[in-house]
């Protein structure tokens, strides 16, 4: 996982505590304004986890790159050694 990517997944949770916390606010208020407003910041959380999933989709592509490559790179290696053995 990329540095990036958990400072941007740390970011975006700490977003998603702090609006939750003021959308149960503002609906514990109960008025038309506070609904509204509450209703808003609804759909700014929703985009919020759009972000955090795509950003974790993003951090699991780039492990399983990693993987792959170090996958790829010991399989090489004992193909090298089973050469070297043979020769």
């Amino acid at each position: 996982m990329t540095t990036t990517g958990i400072q941007g997944l740390s970011s975006y949770k700490m977003q998603m505590q702090s609006l939750s916390s003021r959308i149960s606010e503002l609906y514990k208020r109960d008025d038309n304004n506070s609904l509204s407003a509450a209703s808003a910041l609804n759909q700014e959380k929703n985009s919020i986890q759009r972000k955090i999933v795509v950003t974790e989709g993003s951090n699991n592509e780039i492990i399983i790159e990693n993987y792959n490559q170090k996958a790829e790179k010991e399989s090489i290696s004992v193909v090298e050694s089973t050469f070297d053995v043979k020769a």
